[in-house]
């Protein structure tokens, strides 16, 4: 086989990677239903610098060799080229992401497992990543501040707040963030 059959087989798999871990992704968003409350996410950050640095290995695989390009390109480009149709999925949808239901937290697209809302320990906020950091049972939940509603984050909280078994407040600074 020459290295252009070699690498059309290939964009041709990732492609149907791609399509496969975009419907599965977007799947997940429709099976929400019933919550006591949710939040949207209004955003997903899309990383300028990982597409800097992919565009700069593209370009010095171009001046190597062709077939190698070929070859390594799609591996390169799949995953912006997913966090590109994330972002705007989220930009145009604002799908519900975190909620609660059954007195348990449930997150979409994080790497969490429902967390029982009576077992909410403490609030923090991350000044550097500008993250909550919810504390369950010892186990951290980060949710990035940015790529929610502030108002819906808000009431998310004081929800949390009052379900909580734990004496848990919201730190000052997340207030005053909070607040604008």
């Amino acid at each position: 086989m020459s290295d252009k059959t070699i690498s059309i087989l290939l964009w041709i798999l990732l492609f149907i990677i791609f399509i496969i871990s975009l419907y599965w992704k977007l799947s997940k968003y429709k099976k929400v239903e019933d919550y006591e409350i949710g939040i949207k996410k209004i955003q997903k950050k899309f990383k300028v610098w990982e597409v800097s640095i992919i565009s700069l290995i593209t370009l010095f695989l171009f001046s190597i060799n062709t077939a190698t390009v070929l070859l390594i390109t799609p591996v390169l480009w799949i995953n912006i080229i997913h966090d590109l149709f994330l972002h705007f999925y989220y930009k145009y949808k604002k799908p519900v992401v975190i909620y609660i239901k059954n007195n348990f937290v449930h997150f979409i697209g994080f790497d969490y497992k429902p967390k029982e809302v009576s077992d909410l320990e403490k609030i923090f906020y991350d000044k550097l990543s500008k993250d909550i950091v919810l504390r369950f049972n010892g186990k951290d939940v980060e949710i990035n501040l940015k790529e929610y509603n502030l108002q819906d984050l808000k009431s998310f909280l004081k929800m949390l707040i009052s379900k909580s078994e734990n004496d848990v407040t919201i730190p000052s600074l997340l207030q005053k963030v909070i607040n604008k």
